[in-house]
């Protein structure tokens, strides 16, 4: 199994919901450094689906939405909760460096 691993761009992949998710996605490449690899607009203006990598890494993302994707299932923003419903630490090799840049957002 670990050779699996080892040719793979990421190994896991977190899935993150948004209110704003394209705000959230500028946010995310500006204050970051992430790219955008795919980005699927859905209606009204919403993000269907997006895939930034990150390095060898990736997140995938959308808006919020009540449906069987959404709210409804185990990925629900923190609002729909009321509490924090995940942590993402992000490692890079100047730590200080992004994070005024993801303050001022």
């Amino acid at each position: 199994m670990r050779g699996l691993a080892k040719d793979t761009t990421a190994t896991l992949i977190p899935t993150l919901r948004y209110r704003d998710a394209a705000s959230a996605i500028g946010w995310l490449c500006t204050a970051f450094g992430f790219e955008k690899r795919l980005v699927v607009l859905g209606e009204d203006g919403t993000i269907a689906h997006a895939q930034l990598t990150f390095g060898n890494g990736m997140v995938m993302l959308g808006s919020a939405r009540d449906d069987d994707f959404g709210n409804r299932s185990l990925c629900r923003t923190p609002r729909s909760r009321k509490v924090p419903t995940s942590s993402f630490p992000t490692l890079t090799r100047t730590t200080p460096e992004p994070w005024p840049r993801a303050q001022g957002w």
